[in-house]
């Protein structure tokens, strides 16, 4: 994966970052895109690439080799509530698709989707 490129990429679109997420192989765009392949995650997953700097990878302590194939710092997390506490804590609050803005069905962090489309 050419980070660098997805980055100029980022930057050019004048976005603040890319968060992949998935539970339990829903998303098949980052399944494909972070190359998953046959491995299959039970705890919640997130990766981010931002604009700058290292990519952040957010793991459940339970399965924290899940993306050591990817580039970035590792943040590991008990409980699903601490992983959005934890990419704050990275300083990417601005990536998280939980602030305003998104629809999120049950007050979940994977399955988001904008409120309104510009």
């Amino acid at each position: 994966m050419d980070i660098a490129k997805i980055q100029k990429l980022l930057q050019d679109a004048k976005l603040d970052g890319w968060l992949f997420t998935d539970f339990q192989g829903h998303d098949y765009i980052t399944k494909e895109f972070l190359e998953l392949g046959n491995r299959f995650c039970t705890r919640r997953l997130f990766y981010l690439i931002p604009t700058q700097g290292e990519p952040v990878k957010v793991l459940s302590a339970i399965e924290p080799l899940l993306l050591d194939h990817l580039p970035g710092k590792k943040i590991l997390y008990q409980e699903i509530e601490e992983s959005a506490v934890r990419i704050i804590e990275a300083g990417y609050e601005d990536c998280l698709p939980v602030l305003s803005g998104w629809k999120c069905p049950d007050n979940q962090l994977y399955g988001c989707w904008p409120d309104r489309v510009s």
